[in-house]
């Protein structure tokens, strides 16, 4: 009867540690997949953290030489084609021809002498609205809200010769750029022109026009 109990006994803790012994094999096959998984994140985060520093480098590398190629790009902008530009200040005391007119002892005319073109000095104040406003719908009609440049129609102009709609840039000019293409600088390449007309006129609008 003894030795029966004793083997009762030992039967009964003999099975909760069979039974934790079962239990223990799956939690250290699930440790065992964990370290696995973490080495994966690990190594995988290494690799993204290497990509994102290599592009991040790259694109510095670009905007650094960028902006060298630009500094050097204005400064041989400046240098051959503003520089060597007149003052603004010449259209103020710039004497334009203008048509000789003869009057008689009672102010009345009597003989207009011009050469190629007839013109005569008028105050602003003394030119009609609707003349004013018929210059500016014909010539720029953003005149107002763009007094020296429009990049709007410059853009479209470079779009419309990029897709094939026209055979060459046809620059657009706004009343600013025709008055200094007028005065101060005349025949010239288009491209060299226009650059001079978009300083001068901009210099213009806001040295002499403020």
């Amino acid at each position: 009867m003894v030795e029966f109990k004793r083997r009762a006994i030992k039967t009964k803790q003999s099975a909760p540690i069979a039974a934790e012994k079962t239990r223990i094999k799956p939690i250290t096959t699930s440790k065992t997949t964990g370290t696995t998984a973490s080495r994966y994140k690990k190594k995988y985060s290494k690799k993204k953290s290497v990509w994102a520093s290599f592009f991040v480098k790259f694109f510095l590398y670009i905007a650094f030489f960028a902006t060298i190629f630009a500094i050097i790009w204005f400064v041989v902008l400046y240098a051959k084609y503003i520089k060597p530009l007149p003052p603004v200040d010449q259209l103020e005391t710039m004497a334009i021809p203008e048509a000789s007119i003869i009057y008689d002892s009672e102010g009345n005319e009597l003989y207009t002498f011009y050469g190629e073109e007839k013109r005569s000095y008028v105050n602003y104040e003394d030119i009609s609205q609707n003349m004013i406003n018929a210059i500016v719908a014909w010539e720029d009609q953003s005149y107002f809200e763009n007094k020296w440049v429009d990049l709007y129609r410059m853009a479209w102009a470079v779009v419309q010769f990029a897709t094939g709609d026209k055979e060459e840039i046809e620059w657009t000019s706004t009343i600013s750029q025709q008055l200094i293409r007028n005065t101060l600088i005349w025949n010239e390449r288009k491209v060299e022109r226009k650059i001079k007309e978009i300083y001068l006129s901009y210099k213009m609008n806001t040295k002499l026009c403020s």
